[in-house]
């Protein structure tokens, strides 16, 4: 029985710090499907509001629809719509065979805005961010040890990072430095960041002009648990679902305040997480 996971993933940072985040996604495993999507809200005096919900166009019309990629959902009887205009992208990194992962940074950076037919506030507007993730193995297949993500705005420009462990077999880094005042982004598979339960956190990435350093402070704890709580997966029969395919998994999301020498100051969404077998 064959397995596939696709998933849409997009943020939008507000100036005073609040962050939404919407996804769509569908799963493909022994013999059933699922489609789960949703819109997490995480407000800037700390609230936390999870809303599943259906996607009104499926990840293949969102990837066909050109640079601008909008998402539509039905929430709670609500219809809730992100739209965005893309200041950097796209990201393609490549990943060993042997993984079945690939991960595309669709948009980097972009300006969002988000609207509600219904309810308080209506609408959010700031610098979001966008990337598909697909998997053609199950991740507790996979053996996977840890995933650290990140993506960084700045005033001079943005930085992406992705690094994936596994307890045994071929692994993966991928980052990427766009600077406003140059048309080509680099590409950087050399970079350390330090353990994600120190604080600050420090990014180091080696790039051909030289070491960039961006000091991550963190603002608010967005999550820090099992991935699938009861907030994402209200039904037991989803929550079992999901552990089938990806084993125990431990969570850490955050929001942060960046420096960074080299490109100002700015917001991060970042996270890490830890797979158990």
């Amino acid at each position: 029985m064959g397995f596939r996971l696709r998933k849409l993933y997009a943020d939008i940072v507000g100036k005073d710090g609040t962050l939404v985040i919407a996804y769509a996604t569908e799963v493909q495993a022994f013999g059933l499907s699922q489609a789960p999507s949703g819109i997490e809200y995480y407000s800037a005096n700390g609230d936390r509001l999870i809303q599943r919900g259906l996607c009104l166009s499926s990840v293949d019309e969102i990837l066909d629809a050109g640079s601008h990629k909008d998402f539509a959902f039905e929430v709670d009887g609500d219809r809730v719509e992100l739209t965005t205009q893309p200041l950097h992208c796209d990201f393609s990194p490549a990943c060993p065979d042997e993984l079945g992962f690939r991960w595309q940074c669709l948009h980097a950076k972009n300006e969002s805005t988000l609207r509600r037919s219904s309810d308080q506030p209506s609408q959010l507007e700031g610098i979001g961010y966008i990337d598909y993730v697909e998997l053609t193995r199950a991740p507790r297949a996979l053996r996977l040890s840890t995933l650290d993500w990140g993506r960084l705005h700045l005033q001079g420009g943005s930085i992406v990072f992705t690094k994936v462990t596994r307890t045994r077999g071929a692994e993966f880094a991928a980052a990427c430095i766009w600077r406003d005042d140059q048309e080509k982004p680099v590409q950087i598979t050399e970079f350390h960041l330090e353990h994600p339960d120190a604080a600050p956190l420090q990014l180091r990435l080696q790039t051909p002009q030289g070491e960039v350093i961006a000091t991550l402070m963190p603002e608010r704890v967005l999550h820090h648990g099992g991935a699938a709580d009861n907030a994402r997966f209200p039904s037991l029969v989803e929550r079992a679902f999901y552990s089938l395919i990806a084993g125990p998994i431990n969570e850490s999301r955050w929001l942060s305040r960046v420096h960074c020498d080299a490109l100002g100051n700015g917001w991060a969404v970042h996270e890490s997480v830890r797979f158990s077998h």
